[in-house]
């Protein structure tokens, strides 16, 4: 009974860093996705006009000024049921 506050205590605070780098490296690991970045030529057109995938670029273009970059062919063929995802 006594023992139960300190573990509890002890269970609050996070383990102790002793290799960041090694810490950095197993977040890269398990969160190694990242979001798709869009991209814009010249002008300030942001209406949706077509959605047109190239997949020798890895682009969705949404008009003919910008798109969405770094798309996998992987993830504009998912489907969940009938329903594209993208």
């Amino acid at each position: 009974m006594i023992d139960r506050p300190i573990l509890a205590r002890k269970l609050l605070a996070p383990p102790p860093v002793e290799n960041i780098a090694q810490l950095k490296e197993l977040f890269e690991t398990f969160f190694s996705f990242s979001l798709p970045s869009v991209k814009q030529g010249e002008g300030d057109n942001g209406r949706i006009e077509k959605v047109d995938y190239q997949e020798s670029e890895q682009r969705i273009y949404i008009n003919n000024e910008k798109y969405f970059e770094g798309i996998a062919p992987e993830v504009w063929n998912y489907h969940i049921g009938r329903y594209q995802v993208l």
